[in-house]
């Protein structure tokens, strides 16, 4: 019950809102779903916020679909989306303190971080 009116406020906030902010109300959407067990539904609204978000913000959207990968349990694939975005000209240190905690997560070996060609202080 819950769950169903607030997916109807954020139908309702999509349609409002300006269109350089929609990708925040999918993200958000995202997340309720994801609290909701629908991670089918979540990774769906994080595909369109991916869509639509401006390039200034691809990065947050990114970190979103790791962390959707983190909740479904997937570390590797949550890794690869930081990994791939890591390497684009635009590169945030956002992308650089999620790969720090999954590189933490998944333990992976220093010499596995200089195989990466990230920068490892030992």
């Amino acid at each position: 019950m819950l769950f169903q009116r607030a997916r109807k406020c954020y139908a309702r906030s999509i349609v409002a809102c300006p269109n350089r902010l929609r990708w925040k109300v999918w993200v958000a959407g995202a997340r309720v779903e994801m609290k909701a067990g629908h991670l089918d539904v979540a990774y769906k609204l994080l595909e369109r916020a991916q869509a639509v978000v401006p390039s200034k913000y691809e990065e947050n959207v990114t970190i979103e679909l790791a962390r959707w990968a983190e909740f479904c349990n997937d570390i590797p694939l949550a890794e690869h989306t930081i990994r791939e975005a890591l390497f684009k000209p635009s590169t945030s240190w956002k992308l650089w303190l999620f790969m720090v905690r999954f590189l933490y997560i998944s333990r992976t070996s220093p010499a596995m971080m200089i195989k990466l060609n990230l920068n490892v202080i030992t």
